[in-house]
């Protein structure tokens, strides 16, 4: 019984150190990093941001870039590179289906979207479509009115 107790105990612990206490004035009391702000941010990074900073890096994560398989016959034109040291990499399609653009630096152009055709370890073609800077923000300023409506 100890045992248990004290699972419970270490996984309510660990599910209370992901939540980020909003900003003075915000209307919801926590917001839950993603798994993907939670893979590109050390717990200490994320207990300096601000509930709006959470929910921003939450909507960029889901919304900057779609990725789907190249239909035409493309060439890989763009190299990923994280953020964390620079280095170049090749995704396995896995991951690009499933890319998370706060780990790489993606160019954003601030009025055309980009499409970037990238190669895949298995050696496939992806086009990402980044998000111009104006679309983006357009769309995170939609969501943000919509989550704001619904408190």
């Amino acid at each position: 019984m100890k045992l248990l107790y004290t699972l419970v105990l270490l996984a309510f612990v660990s599910v209370a150190s992901a939540q980020i206490t909003p900003a003075v004035g915000t209307s919801v009391t926590r917001q839950t990093p993603s798994a993907k702000v939670v893979q590109a941010f050390t717990t200490e990074q994320l207990t300096w941001k601000t509930y709006d900073d959470v929910n921003e890096l939450n909507f960029r994560a889901d919304h900057l870039v779609a990725v789907e398989p190249a239909t035409k016959v493309a060439q890989a034109d763009f190299q990923l590179k994280r953020i964390s040291d620079g280095k170049s990499v090749v995704l396995p399609a896995a991951d690009l289906m499933n890319f998370n653009p706060l780990l790489y630096t993606i160019p954003q152009d601030d009025l055309r979207c980009n499409n970037l055709y990238v190669a895949s370890r298995e050696g496939g073609v992806y086009l990402l479509v980044v998000l111009s800077k104006q679309q983006y923000y357009q769309q995170f300023n939609q969501f943000k009115r919509t989550q704001n409506a619904k408190h």
